[in-house]
C-alpha cells in the first residue's frame, strides 16, 4: 500500500471503528447484556466488516494504478509520515497531561462514573440497592449531581454513546483506562481531520490541519478528559470523509460508502442529543443527491436516519429523565 492510500484509509479507520463499536453494544446495552466477551465477539466481525465496505478503493482500482493528483490517495511520503508523527505526537501529549476527573462537579467526572458502572453491571437503570443503606428510610435520597431518582432506580445523565465507548477502556486498564480513553479520542479527531483537509483542500495540506487542530486551545482542553465531544467530532470528520469518497464513486460500492457516512453521522445522537441540529444539514443533501438522481442519496439518508433513531431510541428508553431536562430545546429538534 502507498503512502497515499494509507493515509487515505487511516484517516476513516477511526470513525469506523466506533461505528462498529456503538452498533453492537447498544443493543448489548439494551438488552441489558453490556459485557466483554458478546461485546468483543460481535465487535471484531462487526469492524471487519466496517473497514472492508469504507476503506476499498474505488471500482477497477489497482495497487498499481497511479493516485489521481488533488485526491487524499496522492498524498507523498512526507505528508502522511508527518499526519501519523503529530497524531503520535499528540497522543502521548495528552496521556501525559490527561485529568484525572473523577468526583462529580463537571461532565467529564459524569462520563467516567457512567462508564464504570456499564463497565461493571452492562445494564441500565441503577438499582437503589437500598439494602445497603440497612434498608428503606425517610432521609435517604438517591439523586446527586449528574444522577437522577426516576421511580425506583437512578438514571444517569447524559446519552449512553460516550459511556459506551469509555467502557471498553475500563475492561481493559479499570479507571486508568477510562481516563486515557480521551488522549486516545483526541488522537483519532486530529488524524480524521487530516483526512477531511486531504479530500477538500489538497493532500499535501494535510499535516497542517493535523497540526493545527492539535494545537488549539479546544481540543487540547477536551482531550485531556472525557467529554462526549470527542467521539462526536471524529464521527463527524470522518463521516464527511466518507460522505466524499462516496460522492466519487458510482455503483453499489459508493452507495455502501454512502450508508456508512450517513450511519457515522446519525450516531452522533448516541453521543450527544443536540446532534441532532447537527445532522439536519446532511438530511438535506440526502435529499439534494436523491433530487439529482444519486442512488447514494437514498442510502446516506437511510443511515442517517438508522443511526440517529438508535440514539433517539436509547435517550427514551434509557436517559428518558435527561431528556426531560432538555424538553423546552428538544422539541423544536424534534419538530424540526
Amino acid at each position: 500500500m502507498d503512502a497515499g492510500r494509507l493515509l487515505a484509509r487511516a484517516t476513516l479507520a477511526p470513525a469506523l471503528l466506533i461505528v462498529a463499536w456503538l452498533a453492537v453494544a447498544l443493543p448489548l446495552l439494551l438488552a441489558g447484556v453490556f459485557r466483554p466477551i458478546p461485546a468483543i465477539a460481535l465487535f471484531v466481525p462487526a469492524a471487519a466488516v466496517a473497514l472492508w465496505l469504507g476503506l476499498r478503493a474505488p471500482a477497477g482500482a489497482s495497487s498499481g494504478d497511479r493516485p489521481r493528483p488533488g485526491h487524499a490517495d496522492a498524498a507523498p511520503r512526507w505528508a502522511t509520515g508527518s499526519v501519523l508523527a503529530i497524531t503520535v505526537a499528540f497522543l502521548v501529549l495528552q496521556a501525559v497531561m490527561c485529568s484525572e476527573q473523577i468526583v462529580v462537579r463537571r461532565d467529564p467526572a459524569s462520563y467516567v462514573q457512567f462508564a464504570t458502572w456499564l463497565a461493571e453491571h452492562g445494564s441500565l437503570p441503577i438499582p437503589r440497592m437500598t439494602d445497603a443503606f440497612g434498608g428503606p428510610d425517610a432521609i435517604l435520597r438517591f439523586e446527586s449531581p449528574a444522577f437522577y431518582a426516576d421511580g425506583g432506580a437512578i438514571v444517569p445523565q447524559f446519552m449512553a454513546g460516550m459511556p459506551l465507548v469509555l467502557a471498553l477502556g475500563g475492561w481493559l486498564g479499570g479507571t486508568h483506562g477510562i481516563l486515557l480513553m480521551a488522549p486516545l479520542l483526541g488522537a483519532c479527531c486530529v488524524l480524521a481531520f487530516a483526512g477531511l483537509v486531504a479530500r477538500l483542500v489538497g493532500p499535501r495540506w494535510a499535516p497542517a490541519g493535523a497540526l493545527l487542530l492539535a494545537l488549539t486551545l479546544p481540543m487540547l482542553y477536551v482531550s485531556r478528559s472525557t467529554f462526549s465531544e470527542l467521539p462526536a467530532i471524529a464521527l463527524l470528520l470522518g463521516g464527511l470523509s466518507l460522505m466524499h469518497d462516496a460522492r466519487r464513486e458510482r455503483g453499489r460500492r459508493g452507495d455502501l460508502k454512502a450508508l456508512l457516512a450517513g450511519l457515522a453521522l446519525g450516531l452522533i445522537v448516541l453521543v450527544r442529543i443536540d446532534g441532532l441540529r447537527d445532522v439536519l444539514p446532511v438530511l438535506a443533501f440526502a435529499g439534494l443527491l436523491i433530487g439529482l438522481r444519486r442512488g447514494a442519496g437514498y442510502w446516506a439518508a437511510g443511515g442517517l436516519l438508522l443511526g440517529a433513531g438508535a440514539g433517539l431510541a436509547e435517550g427514551f428508553t434509557l436517559s428518558r429523565p435527561y431528556l426531560r431536562y432538555l424538553d423546552a430545546s428538544l422539541k423544536p429538534l424534534l419538530a424540526i
